[in-house]
C-alpha cells in the first residue's frame, strides 16, 4: 500500500485519539460535578435534620454511613466505570459519520482496511479485490474527512450544564462555611457521632437561685419560681 494512504489514516487516527482523550476528560468532569452536587444535597439535608431535631449519635452515624455508600456508588458509576470503558477508533468513526452523513461509511471502511494493509507483492493481499482500489478508498476517505470537525461528536452542553450546577453548589458550601464557621465545624463533628452541642438560641434563667442554688421556705408556703428567657447570640 502507498505510504501516503497509510499516513492519511494515521492522521485520522490521531484526530480520533484526541477526541477520545477529550471524551474521557468530559466523563471525569461530569462525575466530579455529580459528586459535588450529591455532597451538597447530603450536607443540606443532614444539617437541617440534625439542627432542627438534634438527632442522637446512632442516627447521625447511620446517615454518615449511608452518605459514604452513596459517594462510593457515584465514584464507581460516574468516575471509574467511564474511564474503563473501551472507546475504539471504529466507535468514534461511527460517531463522526453520524454527524456527517455525507461520509457514507467511507471513514469506518478506510480505517478497517488500513489495518490490514494489503500489498502489491505477489502472494499477499489475495483476500482483496485490488490493493489499488483499497488505496483509492483510503485516500478518498482521508480527503473527505480532512476539513471536518471531529469534536462535533462531543456532547459538551450537557456536561457544561452539570458542571455549572456543581460549581454553584460548591460555591454555596464554601460561602456557608466562610460566614458560619462555627456551625460548619459543629456539623462535621456531630456527623461523626461526637456529643458537641449546637449553640443555644434561647436560655432560661431561674432567678433567686444564683448564689446558693438553694431556696429555704416554710412548710405550707407556696413555692414561687421566677424565670426569664434570654436570647443568646450565635457564636
Amino acid at each position: 500500500m502507498a505510504p501516503e494512504a497509510l499516513e492519511g489514516m494515521r492522521g485520522v487516527a490521531q484526530r480520533l485519539d484526541r477526541v477520545r482523550g477529550t471524551m474521557r476528560k468530559l466523563f471525569w468532569l461530569d462525575g466530579v460535578s455529580r459528586m459535588v452536587m450529591a455532597l451538597g444535597l447530603f450536607a443540606t439535608v443532614t444539617f437541617l435534620l440534625d439542627y432542627l431535631l438534634v438527632l442522637p449519635a446512632p442516627v447521625r452515624l447511620l446517615l454518615l454511613v449511608s452518605g459514604l455508600g452513596g459517594a462510593g456508588w457515584i465514584v464507581a458509576r460516574r468516575l471509574i466505570h467511564p474511564q474503563r470503558v473501551r472507546i475504539s477508533d471504529d466507535d468514534l468513526a461511527i460517531f463522526v459519520e453520524r454527524q456527517y452523513p455525507e461520509l457514507a461509511d467511507r471513514l469506518i471502511s478506510a480505517l478497517q482496511l488500513s489495518r490490514q494493509a494489503p500489498s502489491r507483492t505477489a502472494g499477499e493481499g489475495v483476500a482483496y479485490n485490488s490493493p489499488e482500489l483499497v488505496e483509492a478508498l483510503i485516500a478518498d476517505a482521508d480527503h473527505a474527512a480532512a476539513d471536518l470537525d471531529f469534536d462535533r461528536v462531543l456532547v459538551r452542553n450537557h456536561v457544561n450544564r452539570i458542571t455549572g450546577w456543581g460549581l454553584l453548589v460548591l460555591a454555596g458550601l464554601v460561602t456557608f462555611s466562610a460566614f458560619f464557621p462555627s456551625y460548619a465545624s459543629i456539623y462535621v463533628k456531630r456527623l461523626f457521632g461526637t456529643s458537641v452541642r449546637w449553640p443555644q438560641r434561647i436560655r432560661i434563667e431561674v432567678l433567686d437561685f444564683e448564689e446558693s442554688r438553694r431556696h429555704v421556705m416554710a412548710r405550707g408556703e407556696d413555692l414561687v419560681i421566677v424565670a426569664q428567657v434570654r436570647k443568646v447570640s450565635p457564636a
